[in-house]
């Protein structure tokens, strides 16, 4: 089964490098040429990109009356890239390059150099949890440059900045967290040309109570009004809010359940994600089998050998390919059509009520919104 292959000039990767081009530094790829034309005709000097997890157009569109500011300011409307996922998406964001090139394609990746499967961002090996690797991945194996790393060189001085949410998390809850970042937010802006300022929410809080939760509706609320009160206050500055990617709530498919299944795998751990599986497999004409005949499987999720994945530049468009890009893909991919994902006797995320990774519009489609155009 084909699936769509990704956006190819209005994605995360283009938008990010429109970014790099007006600082006046060298681009990856092509930028997004809406954008590139909102930067130059607003003129402002100052530019700050807002990205809250998760928080994708159909998100948006659910949550209208909670975000009215929010809503009423979408400029565009992209595509994230694939897998529709965090580490992935985001990194690709901060980056400007493609998952292809950065080596950062899911929460859990195999490396051959170690023989484990591991949490990315964490660095926690996915079969013993007492087990991490150190330095982080993303400090040693992954170490990346990022696009306020150019921007700043381009300059000569520090005049980007980035601002994660999860570094000011708050003993008092989710709102506490997110008036301590928009404080920093806030003190940032006075002394920088452009910030990146990532909040966790609401995709924290979607994955452990599902899209409908009325903790979801009051974060979504306090996050209207933190933008609406940033960007009355900076009327000299750019604003842009994104997301990496949507959400929606889930169902999942234990893989021991289906008979045979793991007697065809070589090693028993999914890579990537529950709603983006690769599997590493022994018996490649058994697995295909049982996956033709298991309607939980053919009638869920779309099926990509290794060579279909790269023939059709689901993890983007270059030449440069990381190392870690191809070890972590198994031989078969199984990629969610909707509502399922699938789950192996370590995966501790089978008890989240929403989840991202797949391929539905729900999670690729994401609103870019603009603030202070004029």
């Amino acid at each position: 089964m084909n699936i769509k292959q990704l956006s190819k000039d209005k994605n995360l990767v283009n938008l990010s490098n429109s970014i790099l081009k007006f600082f006046g530094c060298e681009t990856y790829h092509d930028s997004l040429k809406e954008i590139d034309e909102l930067l130059v005709n607003s003129k402002k000097k100052k530019v700050c990109l807002f990205l809250f997890d998760a928080f994708g157009k159909a998100i948006l569109e659910k949550y209208k009356k909670a975000a009215p500011y929010m809503y009423k300011h979408r400029y565009l409307a992209i595509k994230s890239i694939y897998p529709p996922t965090t580490v992935a998406a985001t990194t690709s964001l901060t980056t400007g390059k493609y998952p292809i090139e950065t080596g950062y394609i899911g929460w859990t990746q195999y490396f051959s150099k170690s023989d484990k499967f591991v949490q990315v961002f964490s660095s926690i090996n996915w079969k013993d949890r007492t087990d991490r690797i150190t330095p982080f991945i993303t400090s040693s194996i992954l170490k990346t440059k990022y696009i306020t790393d150019d921007i700043n060189k381009k300059a000569g001085h520090e005049i980007a900045s980035m601002i994660m949410s999860f570094d000011y998390s708050s003993k008092f809850g989710t709102s506490a967290s997110n008036t301590k970042w928009a404080k920093t937010v806030d003190k940032t802006l006075a002394t920088h040309d452009f910030v990146y300022a990532y909040n966790i929410n609401p995709d924290h809080l979607m994955h452990h109570y599902g899209v409908n939760s009325p903790f979801v509706w009051f974060n979504i609320h306090q996050i209207n009004h933190i933008v609406k009160k940033l960007t009355k206050k900076y009327p000299d500055t750019l604003f842009l809010a994104i997301s990496d990617h949507g959400m929606m709530d889930v169902k999942y498919i234990e893989v021991s359940s289906i008979p045979g299944f793991k007697e065809t795998l070589s090693k028993d751990v999914i890579a990537i994600e529950s709603r983006f599986a690769s599997f590493f497999v022994k018996d490649k004409e058994k697995f295909i089998e049982i996956y033709q005949k298991t309607p939980l499987l053919h009638d869920n999720f779309a099926i990509q050998s290794k060579d279909e994945l790269f023939a059709n530049h689901i993890f983007g468009y270059s030449e440069k390919q990381s190392k870690f890009a191809l070890e972590t893909l198994g031989d078969y991919t199984l990629i969610a059509l909707n509502e399922y994902c699938l789950s192996d006797d370590y995966n501790v995320g089978k008890h989240l009520k929403a989840a991202h990774a797949g391929i539905t519009d729900a999670e690729v489609n994401i609103y870019l919104q603009a603030y202070n155009t004029k």
